[in-house]
């Protein structure tokens, strides 16, 4: 005959084992409970943040969202060109389209135009690195002239390229001759239609990273002023140049007008690219002025000086 053997009793730092059903059932709660938290987190950092930048009358979520993408993609290219690893840092691959017509362009016998300085200039130019068209062809071996208007983005272009001379404005610039195709020179400046100097002021749209602030005409102003063709002639760039980048945030009339003005001043870069978004009216002015339009990437119409001219 079997006993029942009984249980030993609890000693006092003994506790009961516990049930399995509760351990069971405690493990989903507390996942429950810890998710409920982690959304009701979310929802109070986005509350807040969109409340934020809604008083400051910033644009919420696309401001956050370029912020985000701006960051990630500085880092990126930062990592590569510390790698010595060529990057186009042009929104669509504008400069390397350019870099591949000009190739062809070298190796076409029927293209008689005459070969231009491998030069660029890069009117808003920003930090030099985000969404530059300016940057991937001094990676090879271009000289530039890069213009910025914004006193905090200038800084940055300054530290995206160290070894650039930084001119300034009110003096007399490049008295060196003609800009060597090797150098890179930097200037604090605005651009206006009128010849001369003039005066402005930035207006900030909100946009984290500047991009598209606006120039405001002022007498008053703390941005330096003046049309393409003095900062041209002001630090001696050749006449005969691969290429122009303008990106101002003005009406695309006055793009084309700026650009009327520096060819008429003997200005002919071979290449132009102009954020005017596929303007027809453009077209035929740029076809005026012996340029035919090659293609239009995302905001920026490119241009071609054309072959039949010397």
């Amino acid at each position: 005959m079997f006993r029942r053997r009984r249980p030993s009793p609890l000693k006092d730092d003994d506790s009961p084992p516990k049930s399995r059903i509760t351990t069971k059932l405690s493990t989903p709660r507390r996942h429950r409970g810890l998710s409920l938290l982690i959304i009701l987190s979310i929802v109070l950092i986005t509350t807040t943040v969109f409340t934020t930048l809604k008083n400051k009358n910033h644009r919420s979520i696309e401001v956050w969202g370029q912020w985000v993408g701006s960051s990630f993609v500085r880092r990126y290219n930062k990592l590569k060109l510390l790698l010595n690893i060529k990057v186009d840092t042009s929104w669509d691959g504008q400069s390397t389209f350019i870099l591949n017509r000009m190739h062809a362009r070298s190796i076409d016998a029927n293209a008689r135009v005459e070969p231009s300085a491998k030069f660029v200039v890069d009117i808003g130019a920003h930090d030099g690195e985000w969404l530059s068209n300016s940057n991937f062809f001094i990676q090879n071996g271009f000289g530039g002239l890069l213009i910025e208007p914004n006193s905090k983005t200038f800084e940055m272009l300054k530290s995206s390229h160290p070894k650039a001379t930084v001119l300034e404005f009110s003096s007399d610039l490049n008295r060196d001759g003609v800009a060597k195709n090797d150098k890179v020179m930097l200037l604090k400046a605005g651009i206006q239609i009128n010849e001369g100097k003039g005066k402005g002021n930035i207006i900030d749209n909100g946009w984290m990273d500047a991009t598209e602030a606006k120039i405001e005409v002022t007498n008053k102003g703390d941005v330096d002023l003046a049309s393409i063709s003095f900062l041209l002639q002001l630090a001696n760039v050749p006449k005969r140049f691969a290429v122009l980048s303008l990106d101002a945030e003005w009406p695309q009339s006055s793009t084309f007008a700026a650009v009327k003005q520096m060819v008429k001043a003997g200005f002919r870069p071979e290449y132009m690219i102009l954020e005017t978004s596929g303007n027809k009216d453009g077209k035929r002015i740029m076809a005026g002025l012996g340029y035919r339009w090659i293609t239009t990437m995302r905001y920026d119409d490119i241009y071609e000086l054309d072959v039949l001219i010397k």
